[in-house]
């Protein structure tokens, strides 16, 4: 029972960063179907939002690391992984 809470929070944590990354990629993609670019966020290199930033400053012209939460977010993927490959106990 005492493992509950954070586990609980692990998983929600994880499963919350884990969509984050999801809908980037998502969302460039649907730009590069409606563009008709045939190439995939990950075709570049990276995975994740490393992928999709990538993709948005190389297809797009836009650099989402000049957004202040660019920063945050890398900060919550290094936690995220941290939650992701640590067991408890």
């Amino acid at each position: 029972m005492e493992l509950f809470p954070a586990f609980a929070l692990q998983t929600t944590f994880v499963a919350t960063y884990t969509l984050l990354e999801d809908e980037l990629c998502d969302i460039a993609r649907a730009g590069g179907l409606h563009l008709k670019v045939e190439l995939d966020p990950e075709d570049l290199g990276d995975k994740g939002i490393h992928a999709a930033k990538k993709y948005f400053q190389k297809l797009y012209g836009i650099n989402i690391a000049d957004d202040p939460n660019w920063h945050l977010m890398i900060r919550y993927g290094q936690l995220r992984n941290v939650c992701a490959h640590r067991r408890a106990g």
